[in-house]
């Protein structure tokens, strides 16, 4: 997904990429939040649009993070009680 943006076609070889904040607009338990969150972790909570539950393998895949950075932005999300966890 943010991979897209750095592919040789556009012209541009050598991107840096930055943390982007991005504000969105969230529903939650019926409340309207708004968050400012960073571009790794609206790529992750996008694909919650299209799913209730999905498994780290599905995320790392769809997302394209590292393990690392995929970690991070889940954890963030379960302390904010946002994501729910199975084990």
């Amino acid at each position: 997904m943010v991979s897209e943006f750095f592919r040789p076609e556009f012209g541009i070889v050598h991107r840096q990429m930055i943390f982007i904040s991005v504000d969105l607009r969230l529903c939650y338990r019926k409340r309207p939040y708004i968050a400012t969150v960073e571009l790794h972790m609206v790529a992750v909570l996008m694909n919650f649009n299209l799913a209730d539950s999905m498994t780290l393998t599905d995320l790392q895949e769809v997302t394209q993070l590292s393990l690392k950075d995929l970690t991070k932005q889940l954890q963030l999300l379960v302390n904010a009680k946002i994501l729910l966890t199975e084990v």
